[in-house]
């Protein structure tokens, strides 16, 4: 009996033969998956998962945001990782908290896929409100670390039209695309010079700090008014 593997129980998009010409051998096949067909397969394995399918996670709030269809979307995450979560409005609605950034929640979800994003996610049915969590209390405390040693204190207001943009970021990263597609759809004709920096790892701090002197060294971003940097 020959093994079958799970994949095999799919309906193969399409399948090519290849045939040794000097030899008898038996043809050789390939078995072609679409991605939503495997996606469907990983997300029907999540979902057959008994112990998935009724779980409590223990976890902290953020990127918090609620939408006009009444979905919350949000990520739970602790010290170690991090896992993308929804709320749909039929549950919301019966929440007697507000939902925040920085929440220590205890939540009762399904662990499913996204199937069309190939992206697994928690379907949170119900919440429970364990008070705030240690990362963001580390965040605020750093925060206000940050305050007391005058380091907001020299904001600059950001021109609304500026004629120069100067863009300190990694130069290999999809974030620098993503400013440059944007920018060019708004206006074509501003200008924009490009400060190339690590932004993770032990040398960002370095490569941003140098970078942002550079910038300002620059005549070509020089004046405060017509220049913007972006980090």
């Amino acid at each position: 009996m020959s093994h079958l593997s799970p994949l095999d129980l799919l309906n193969p998009t399409n399948q090519t033969a290849q045939t040794d010409q000097s030899s008898q051998a038996q043809p050789k096949c390939k078995q072609i998956y679409a991605i939503s067909e495997v996606n469907k397969y990983v997300k029907h394995l999540l979902d057959e998962d008994y112990s998935l399918t009724n779980i409590w996670i223990s976890g902290e709030i953020s990127n918090c945001k609620y939408y006009p269809s009444g979905h919350i979307y949000f990520t739970l995450k602790d010290p170690d990782a991090q896992i993308k979560a929804v709320m749909f409005n039929s549950y919301a609605a019966k929440l007697n908290v507000a939902l925040r950034d920085g929440m220590n929640v205890l939540a009762k979800c399904q662990v499913g896929l996204y199937d069309k994003h190939g992206s697994y996610q928690a379907n949170v049915f119900q919440i429970e409100e364990q008070g705030v969590g240690t990362l963001h209390e580390a965040f605020e405390k750093l925060k206000q670390t940050l305050y007391q040693e005058g380091l907001f204190e020299y904001k600059k207001t950001i021109p609304k039209y500026p004629s120069k943009i100067g863009i300190i970021t990694s130069d290999k990263g999809a974030a620098l695309q993503d400013i440059l597609q944007i920018a060019a759809r708004r206006n074509k004709s501003v200008p924009i010079y490009i400060y190339p920096a690590a932004v993770q790892g032990d040398s960002a701090k370095a490569q941003i700090s140098e970078q942002i002197r550079r910038a300002n060294r620059d005549l070509l971003v020089e004046f405060a008014d017509v220049a913007l940097h972006v980090v």
